[in-house]
């Protein structure tokens, strides 16, 4: 299922909103940022999810795998390569 610029909700107080995703060595990852509590502009807060599915039902599980998620990240935003390959440019950034 495509989930790609769609709002996904784990429970009445908080919504997702995914803005990337991808197969990557046959999982779907899903890249999202949290909506604000009146659901009309995103924060600062993002995660990423892989899914899984059941009986045609796809679960979203949060990766909080450190090196999974070095690995994707790169993948799903392609402008963070940059950054994580060369960490200097983060500095130059402050």
């Amino acid at each position: 299922m495509n989930t790609l610029n769609t709002v996904v909700s784990f429970d009445e107080n908080n919504k997702w909103l995914s803005v990337a995703e991808g197969n990557i060595e046959g999982k779907k990852y899903s890249y999202l940022v949290k909506l604000n509590s009146t659901f009309d502009d995103i924060t600062d807060e993002y995660k990423l999810y892989k899914s899984e599915y059941s009986l045609g039902d796809e679960y979203m599980e949060e990766v909080t795998d450190k090196n999974e998620i070095r690995n994707v990240i790169p993948i799903l935003v392609p402008e963070v390569r940059e950054f994580m390959d060369n960490p200097e440019k983060v500095q130059s950034l402050l």
